[in-house]
């Protein structure tokens, strides 16, 4: 079992905004229920901030944000939370629901909690 202490430092440590860590915030289009590893139909992609939370639990959340301001009018119906600027490994996907609707020069305020709920170590290979 983790201890409340643990989740707050495995929540912190995630959030760190090294090239390696999960530190950009994609948003797209894409409709598709949310499983599994499934990929987004991306719109764009911006560096995060990655600051811990409290939902649960003292510290057991890490918030990426980021701000940006469209070009052009569109929707966003999702969001991932990513490991590179382009590519790299996807952590979490979000559907909106309803989807956000914005217009040229809008600025949307992109936000995914990650928060951790539940740790179980199973016994098996390497135990």
């Amino acid at each position: 079992m983790i201890t409340t202490a643990g989740l707050a430092v495995v929540a912190t440590l995630s959030g760190n905004t090294s090239t390696a860590d999960f530190a950009w915030i994609a948003y797209g289009t894409g409709t598709d229920p949310e499983s599994g590893d499934q990929a987004m139909t991306e719109t764009g992609r911006v560096a995060a901030t990655a600051t811990a939370s409290s939902i649960l639990k003292p510290n057991d959340t890490v918030k990426f944000s980021a701000n940006v301001t469209v070009a052009a009018a569109g929707t966003v119906a999702e969001i991932g939370v990513f490991t590179a600027a382009t590519g790299g490994t996807m952590l979490q996907r979000k559907l909106l629901v309803p989807p956000l609707t914005y217009k040229i020069n809008d600025t949307l305020a992109l936000v995914a909690n990650v928060t951790i709920k539940n740790f179980y170590c199973l016994p098996g290979a390497g135990w």
